[in-house]
């Protein structure tokens, strides 16, 4: 059975905002740091079957506000309207019964999250991208390879590796070939070998 994430934001100890992801991690630095600013943490919630996630998105927002969090929700939570039937949504109450949810509105909880995280990586850290080590590392890799911002023109090979065209950019090769440009990109870039049953290369 495939599976999704709820979780929710905190800032300053205080719940700000619930939400779904099959990748919770990478929601962090790809939405939220840019909305809520850097000095959020993120807790998983539950994981919940995939096609149940709307109706547990909205059950937790529900669930937070009747704890007094003031969550900043674009919208009502869910991804629009809940269209399970009603034998299922009674199915979904049901297995809630008895669940105790105090332990996620805990002062004492949160304190001792703080003292236990101390000085580790937090959900979403991006520290390690800055690393000195890295950074070399990618530049060795790309030295003698273009930029592929700098060089949007591609040169097109069969599969021999005789010459055929030159595109102006992948847009154009794939349009014309009717082929995916990221593929192409990521031949250029030596991430696969072919697309298309063709060789590109930035030129």
């Amino acid at each position: 059975m495939k599976t999704t994430f709820i979780y929710y934001l905190e800032k300053d100890n205080v719940p700000i905002y619930i939400g779904k992801s099959n990748y919770p991690k990478q929601r962090m630095s790809t939405d939220h740091y840019k909305n809520f600013g850097s000095n959020i943490k993120q807790y998983i919630i539950d994981e919940v079957p995939i096609d149940e996630w709307r109706f547990w998105e909205q059950f937790y927002i529900d669930l937070f506000r009747s704890w007094n969090c003031n969550l900043k929700q674009q919208k009502k939570g869910g991804g629009g309207l809940c269209h399970h039937t009603k034998i299922a949504i009674d199915k979904i109450k049901q297995a809630q019964v008895n669940r105790d949810y105090s332990h996620l509105s805990n002062p004492e909880r949160s304190r001792k999250i703080s003292e236990a995280t101390k000085g580790k990586k937090k959900t979403g850290d991006l520290s390690h991208l800055w690393n000195p080590k890295r950074i070399e590392k990618i530049k060795k890799s790309r030295t003698g390879k273009p930029h592929p911002k700098k060089s949007n023109h591609i040169l097109q090979f069969d599969l021999e590796g005789k010459f055929i065209k030159e595109w102006n950019s992948a847009e154009e090769a794939a349009n014309e070939l009717k082929l995916s440009s990221n593929r192409i990109r990521a031949t250029c870039l030596e991430k696969q070998n072919k697309s298309g049953n063709f060789i590109w290369k930035y030129k």
